[in-house]
């Protein structure tokens, strides 16, 4: 017997279509993320792979890496102003510890951004979010990735680095 239901939702050409049709967006955004880390942090950018983190961040919007203050801090700015803020606090996390990251492995660098340290300080957290320039060559955030070419091709913005 079958548990497979084929009148639900999950089976419906209709989500079928709203998966395919929301790839290219995050491709986008995916892009546009890159291109603003490594406008902001370059250093970082080739070091830290954000496969190894955003997809969970932005997933849970930090709830998971990050300790309930600071979290709770950053969903009231989220809800206020919108999903850009995300990308913006994922850029800000990595500049308030760009100097210990520089300074760990790969696998300790993954393990730290999956669960940011319990004294994660919030008025340093939006100190350093406020550092973040989430505009390059005169472009926003959500011009950025609307203009964000999607190649046939695999390139390092989308590619999973292994």
């Amino acid at each position: 017997m079958s548990n497979l239901d084929h009148s639900s939702p999950v089976s419906s050409a209709g989500l079928q279509t709203e998966i395919v049709n929301l790839v290219p967006c995050i491709s986008r955004l995916w892009k546009a993320y890159g291109r603003l880390l490594r406008h902001n942090l370059p250093a970082l950018a080739e070091l830290v792979a954000p496969e190894l983190y955003l997809v969970e961040w932005l997933y849970t919007a930090f709830a998971k890496a990050m300790p309930l203050d600071a979290a709770c801090r950053v969903w009231d700015v989220f809800l206020r102003d919108g999903d850009t803020f995300l990308f913006n606090a994922a850029l800000g996390i990595l500049h308030l510890y760009q100097d210990e990251l520089k300074d760990m492995d790969f696998i300790s660098a993954a393990q730290f951004l999956t669960k940011l340290p319990e004294d994660l300080d919030p008025e340093a957290l939006f100190k350093s979010i406020s550092s973040i320039t989430m505009t390059l060559d005169g472009m926003s955030f959500e011009e950025l990735a609307s203009c964000c070419e999607l190649e046939s091709t695999l390139d390092d913005d989308v590619t999973v680095r292994l």
